[in-house]
């Protein structure tokens, strides 16, 4: 933290504390092309999971094994990811994954309850490479099917 004072005219008008934040994070997700296993209708798409505004969400359609992945651009150190949950529809198990290629998937962090009452979930301290992170859903504890009003991921790009 610097301590900065403010002088006009020779008169100290006040004392300013500035914290400087560390170039920790970098949401990357935001408006990023987004692939899913299906959607429940054409008012649901997979890209509303990325574009930042829960009102509007992805809605799986209804069967316990969906997936919704984004496409970063590039490789990146991943560092966290947050998924604000759809109303009622919150999964009970399910995988973060991430994946150079869209095709091998490593598993970064797993849930798994008996009930899920958090209507958002925030997995820090990944680590990882990846130009692609998935939501793989495994089980519901209702009916099946999932729905995302936001999926953010965090990261920095990769050193090369």
């Amino acid at each position: 933290m610097k301590k900065y004072i403010v002088y006009l005219m020779g008169i100290v008008i006040t004392s300013v504390c500035i914290t400087q934040k560390s170039s920790a994070q970098a949401k990357i997700s935001l408006n990023k092309p987004v692939i899913a296993s299906s959607t429940e209708s054409d008012n649901y798409p997979a890209a509303n999971a990325v574009d930042a505004n829960t009102t509007s969400i992805w809605s799986s359609g209804s069967s316990y094994k969906q997936f919704l992945y984004v496409d970063l651009g590039e490789v990146f150190d991943l560092t966290k990811v947050e998924i604000t949950w759809g109303v009622g529809w919150r999964p009970i198990v399910f995988d973060i994954q991430y994946s150079l290629d869209a095709i091998t998937w490593k598993t970064a962090a797993t849930f798994k309850t008996e009930t899920n009452t958090n209507d958002k979930q925030t997995f820090e301290g990944l680590k990882g490479k990846g130009k692609y992170v998935q939501f793989l859903g495994r089980g519901r504890g209702g009916k099946p099917g999932y729905r995302i009003a936001d999926f953010s991921v965090y990261g920095n790009p990769a050193k090369k």
